[in-house]
């Protein structure tokens, strides 16, 4: 089974994809699930986003798609994470400290940890890149470590893996089992995911695709063409997300 921790609906910057153009493209790749957080709540912040996610792709579709609840840190986050869950439809949070412009150590943030830790729901937070580049100021890997420390069951994933500075963010985590790393990056560099695997275990990898930002064949591709081991591509693939979602 192939289950993808990293997609997005709707007009994501440029691509105009409703749900049946996602999971034409999923069945392509034989993607049987995706994890789906709404382009409107992330890059507009509008108020009725995670509602409209919910009719317009989860609900209709509800054995493929499952909801990232994405909380506007400067509105009553921990409101709408309830609101989200109570709905059924949502089993994770998205976080994107850099568009929303609220850093990862905010405590804006505290009551969406605290329901997440107690609910032990994965939060997938988008994590940047060098440091001259914006969004990597937003979170730090200091930050997410700390989070990390603070919410001991919470399922943290690092978006891209720090994008460039895969290697120092991977060593970083080494020792937080509560931590994975979701491979979604635009550059296909084969080594990342042996990588990863060598340092954190092929237990707290994820695939992740970013589609339709990208297509799914980069990051399926640099599972299926590494050098690891079926049972590790397995796990990656969709063995450790349905393992957390307890399917």
């Amino acid at each position: 089974m192939i289950v993808d921790a990293h997609i997005h609906s709707g007009d994501f910057l440029g691509r105009k994809w409703n749900a049946e153009k996602l999971i034409k493209v999923m069945d392509k790749y034989k993607i049987d699930k995706a994890f789906i957080s709404s382009e409107e709540a992330i890059v507009y912040g509008n108020d009725d986003a995670n509602k409209n996610l919910k009719e317009n792709y989860i609900k209709p579709y509800e054995k493929r798609f499952i909801g990232y609840c994405v909380p506007n840190p400067y509105n009553s986050p921990g409101h709408e994470v309830e609101k989200c869950i109570e709905s059924g439809y949502f089993q994770g949070i998205k976080l994107h400290p850099w568009y929303h412009k609220c850093p990862l150590s905010s405590s804006n943030y505290d009551s969406v940890f605290e329901i997440a830790n107690q609910r032990s729901l994965p939060v997938l937070v988008h994590s940047g890149g060098t440091l001259n580049m914006p969004d990597f100021q937003y979170a730090l890997p200091e930050m997410f470590l700390n989070v990390a420390e603070r919410y001991k069951d919470l399922v943290l994933i690092i978006g891209h893996m720090g994008l460039e500075r895969w290697r120092e963010v991977t060593e970083l985590v080494i020792d937080y089992d509560n931590i994975f790393l979701d491979i979604t990056m635009s550059m296909p560099e084969k080594a990342r995911v042996e990588f990863a695997v060598e340092k954190v275990g092929a237990e707290r990898v994820l695939l992740g695709t970013d589609m339709p930002l990208i297509d799914p064949a980069v990051s399926i591709g640099l599972v299926l063409g590494s050098s690891l081991s079926t049972e590790d591509k397995e796990k990656i693939l969709g063995a450790n997300l349905m393992r957390i979602l307890e399917y």
